[in-house]
Protein backbone atom coordinates (compact mmCIF):
# COMPACT_ATOMS: atom_id res chain seq x y z
CA UNK A 1 0.00 0.00 0.00
CA UNK A 2 3.11 2.56 0.80
CA UNK A 3 4.65 1.46 -2.63
CA UNK A 4 1.36 2.71 -4.07
CA UNK A 5 0.91 6.17 -2.43
CA UNK A 6 4.79 6.33 -2.95
CA UNK A 7 4.69 5.68 -7.19
CA UNK A 8 1.21 7.75 -6.97
CA UNK A 9 3.13 10.97 -5.06
CA UNK A 10 6.26 10.82 -7.49
CA UNK A 11 4.05 11.06 -10.60
CA UNK A 12 2.10 13.79 -9.05
CA UNK A 13 5.00 16.10 -8.68
CA UNK A 14 6.65 15.32 -12.37
CA UNK A 15 3.10 16.41 -13.53
CA UNK A 16 3.49 19.19 -11.01
CA UNK A 17 6.99 20.03 -13.00
CA UNK A 18 6.20 19.91 -16.01
CA UNK A 19 2.96 22.06 -15.75
CA UNK A 20 5.60 24.78 -13.98
CA UNK A 21 7.90 24.16 -16.66
CA UNK A 22 6.01 24.69 -20.01
CA UNK A 23 3.62 26.86 -18.17
CA UNK A 24 0.21 25.38 -18.89
CA UNK A 25 -2.04 25.39 -16.03
CA UNK A 26 -5.54 23.93 -18.33
CA UNK A 27 -5.38 20.02 -17.70
CA UNK A 28 -7.07 20.15 -21.70
CA UNK A 29 -3.84 22.21 -22.98
CA UNK A 30 -1.27 20.22 -21.16
CA UNK A 31 -3.15 16.53 -22.50
CA UNK A 32 -3.69 18.19 -25.85
CA UNK A 33 0.22 18.89 -25.89
CA UNK A 34 1.28 14.95 -24.96
CA UNK A 35 -1.05 13.82 -27.80
CA UNK A 36 0.68 16.01 -29.93
CA UNK A 37 4.29 15.13 -29.06
CA UNK A 38 3.47 11.67 -29.23
CA UNK A 39 1.81 12.28 -32.61
CA UNK A 40 5.23 13.55 -33.68
CA UNK A 41 7.30 10.96 -31.95
CA UNK A 42 5.34 7.84 -33.65
CA UNK A 43 4.52 9.37 -37.01
CA UNK A 44 8.63 9.72 -37.04
CA UNK A 45 9.37 6.12 -35.88
CA UNK A 46 6.75 5.06 -38.82
CA UNK A 47 8.13 6.98 -41.58
CA UNK A 48 12.06 5.83 -40.61
CA UNK A 49 10.87 2.11 -40.76
CA UNK A 50 8.62 2.76 -44.27
CA UNK A 51 11.68 3.82 -45.72
CA UNK A 52 14.39 1.30 -44.47
CA UNK A 53 11.80 -1.16 -45.76
CA UNK A 54 10.98 0.78 -49.48
CA UNK A 55 15.26 0.89 -49.56
CA UNK A 56 15.11 -2.87 -48.90
CA UNK A 57 12.86 -3.06 -51.73
CA UNK A 58 15.15 -1.83 -54.04
CA UNK A 59 17.75 -4.07 -53.48
CA UNK A 60 18.11 -7.19 -55.87
CA UNK A 61 17.85 -10.15 -54.13
CA UNK A 62 20.84 -12.98 -54.59
CA UNK A 63 17.96 -15.57 -54.56
CA UNK A 64 15.56 -14.57 -57.06
CA UNK A 65 15.38 -17.21 -59.70
CA UNK A 66 16.90 -16.45 -63.22
CA UNK A 67 14.71 -15.23 -65.85
CA UNK A 68 14.30 -17.56 -68.24
CA UNK A 69 16.20 -15.23 -70.99
CA UNK A 70 19.48 -15.58 -68.51
CA UNK A 71 18.67 -18.89 -68.21
CA UNK A 72 19.36 -19.63 -71.82
CA UNK A 73 22.47 -17.47 -72.05
CA UNK A 74 23.70 -19.26 -69.14
CA UNK A 75 23.02 -22.50 -70.90
CA UNK A 76 24.55 -21.16 -73.91
CA UNK A 77 27.77 -19.83 -72.39
CA UNK A 78 28.17 -23.19 -70.32
CA UNK A 79 27.97 -25.26 -73.82
CA UNK A 80 30.38 -22.60 -75.27
CA UNK A 81 32.70 -23.56 -72.60
CA UNK A 82 32.68 -26.69 -73.27
CA UNK A 83 32.93 -26.85 -76.86
CA UNK A 84 36.80 -25.02 -75.98
CA UNK A 85 37.30 -27.73 -74.21
CA UNK A 86 40.09 -30.25 -75.97
CA UNK A 87 38.29 -34.04 -76.50
CA UNK A 88 40.53 -36.41 -75.67
CA UNK A 89 41.23 -39.01 -78.71
CA UNK A 90 43.03 -42.47 -79.09
CA UNK A 91 45.59 -42.76 -79.54
CA UNK A 92 46.95 -40.04 -77.51
CA UNK A 93 50.37 -38.16 -78.48
CA UNK A 94 53.05 -38.52 -75.68
CA UNK A 95 53.53 -35.95 -74.09
CA UNK A 96 57.72 -35.63 -74.30
CA UNK A 97 58.18 -36.64 -78.00
CA UNK A 98 54.84 -35.94 -79.60
CA UNK A 99 54.74 -39.87 -80.77
CA UNK A 100 51.23 -41.11 -81.14
CA UNK A 101 51.01 -44.43 -79.44
CA UNK A 102 48.22 -46.74 -80.52
CA UNK A 103 45.91 -48.07 -77.30
CA UNK A 104 47.98 -50.70 -75.31
CA UNK A 105 45.18 -53.36 -76.57
CA UNK A 106 46.78 -52.72 -79.67
CA UNK A 107 49.55 -55.27 -80.67
CA UNK A 108 51.12 -57.41 -83.41
CA UNK A 109 48.40 -59.62 -83.20
CA UNK A 110 45.44 -57.64 -83.46
CA UNK A 111 47.22 -55.55 -86.62
CA UNK A 112 47.39 -58.86 -88.35
CA UNK A 113 43.75 -59.80 -87.30
CA UNK A 114 42.36 -57.06 -89.68
CA UNK A 115 43.56 -59.46 -92.70
CA UNK A 116 41.61 -62.45 -91.63
CA UNK A 117 38.03 -62.84 -92.81
CA UNK A 118 38.18 -59.57 -95.01
CA UNK A 119 39.57 -59.17 -98.62
CA UNK A 120 43.03 -56.68 -98.62
CA UNK A 121 41.04 -53.84 -99.81
CA UNK A 122 38.89 -53.89 -96.87
CA UNK A 123 41.66 -54.76 -94.63
CA UNK A 124 43.82 -52.24 -95.82
CA UNK A 125 41.61 -49.45 -95.02
CA UNK A 126 41.56 -50.76 -91.41
CA UNK A 127 44.68 -50.68 -90.88
CA UNK A 128 45.69 -47.18 -92.73
CA UNK A 129 44.15 -45.66 -89.64
CA UNK A 130 47.51 -46.72 -87.72
CA UNK A 131 50.15 -45.78 -90.29
CA UNK A 132 52.21 -43.64 -88.83
CA UNK A 133 51.42 -44.05 -85.40
CA UNK A 134 53.95 -45.70 -82.53
CA UNK A 135 53.62 -49.24 -80.94
CA UNK A 136 55.49 -51.33 -78.49
CA UNK A 137 55.87 -54.66 -78.69
CA UNK A 138 57.30 -57.51 -76.76
CA UNK A 139 58.03 -60.67 -78.81
CA UNK A 140 60.93 -63.32 -79.52
CA UNK A 141 63.71 -62.51 -81.96
CA UNK A 142 63.91 -64.48 -85.00
CA UNK A 143 66.43 -63.01 -87.25
CA UNK A 144 69.31 -60.20 -87.23
CA UNK A 145 69.69 -58.36 -90.54
CA UNK A 146 72.14 -55.37 -92.22
CA UNK A 147 71.02 -53.31 -94.96
CA UNK A 148 72.44 -50.14 -95.81
CA UNK A 149 72.78 -47.84 -92.89
CA UNK A 150 70.00 -49.73 -91.64
CA UNK A 151 70.30 -52.91 -89.08
CA UNK A 152 66.57 -55.18 -88.85
CA UNK A 153 65.19 -57.61 -86.50
CA UNK A 154 62.45 -60.19 -87.67
CA UNK A 155 60.37 -61.22 -84.28
CA UNK A 156 58.14 -64.24 -84.34
CA UNK A 157 54.56 -62.70 -83.35
CA UNK A 158 52.82 -65.89 -83.22
CA UNK A 159 54.43 -69.08 -82.60
CA UNK A 160 52.69 -71.55 -83.84
CA UNK A 161 52.99 -69.77 -87.27
CA UNK A 162 56.57 -68.70 -89.38
CA UNK A 163 54.24 -65.92 -91.28
CA UNK A 164 53.54 -63.71 -88.41
CA UNK A 165 56.42 -61.48 -88.41
CA UNK A 166 57.16 -57.87 -87.24
CA UNK A 167 60.13 -56.23 -89.59
CA UNK A 168 61.91 -53.48 -87.27
CA UNK A 169 63.94 -50.91 -88.76
CA UNK A 170 66.80 -49.30 -86.77
CA UNK A 171 69.20 -46.64 -87.56
CA UNK A 172 72.31 -48.64 -87.46
CA UNK A 173 74.79 -46.19 -86.65
CA UNK A 174 72.90 -45.71 -83.02
CA UNK A 175 71.17 -48.85 -82.39
CA UNK A 176 73.77 -51.39 -83.86
CA UNK A 177 76.12 -51.89 -81.17
CA UNK A 178 73.09 -52.97 -79.04
CA UNK A 179 71.06 -54.67 -81.64
CA UNK A 180 74.18 -57.29 -82.54
CA UNK A 181 73.91 -58.37 -79.36
CA UNK A 182 70.42 -59.88 -79.69
CA UNK A 183 70.22 -63.79 -79.54
CA UNK A 184 67.77 -65.86 -81.21
CA UNK A 185 64.66 -66.84 -79.25
CA UNK A 186 65.08 -64.27 -76.83
CA UNK A 187 62.40 -61.65 -76.34
CA UNK A 188 62.87 -57.69 -76.78
CA UNK A 189 60.78 -54.76 -76.28
CA UNK A 190 60.43 -52.34 -78.40
CA UNK A 191 58.92 -49.12 -80.00
CA UNK A 192 58.46 -48.00 -83.65
CA UNK A 193 56.53 -46.50 -85.75
CA UNK A 194 54.05 -48.69 -87.96
CA UNK A 195 55.17 -48.44 -91.50
CA UNK A 196 53.00 -50.64 -93.42
CA UNK A 197 50.95 -53.54 -92.56
CA UNK A 198 50.09 -56.57 -94.60
CA UNK A 199 48.65 -60.22 -94.87
CA UNK A 200 51.61 -61.96 -92.50
CA UNK A 201 53.69 -58.91 -91.19
CA UNK A 202 53.64 -55.84 -90.36
CA UNK A 203 56.91 -53.26 -90.60
CA UNK A 204 58.01 -50.49 -87.96
CA UNK A 205 60.28 -47.91 -88.55
CA UNK A 206 62.44 -45.82 -86.32
CA UNK A 207 62.54 -48.36 -83.68
CA UNK A 208 63.94 -48.42 -80.48
CA UNK A 209 64.79 -50.76 -77.64
CA UNK A 210 63.12 -50.23 -74.62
Amino acid sequence: MNRRVSLRNTMLDWAKAIHEAIGIESPRLFIALFALIGLLLFGFVGWVIDRGYRIKLREPHSDSPIPPAKASEKVASTESISTLSPTPLLPLPNETTGRIFVPADVDGKFLLGLYKKTTSVQADALAAFYIGKWIRLSAPVADVFTQGDEIFVLLTLAADTRFALAILSFEAAQWSPSVSMLTSGSTIMVAGEIQRVSTMSIRLKCCELL
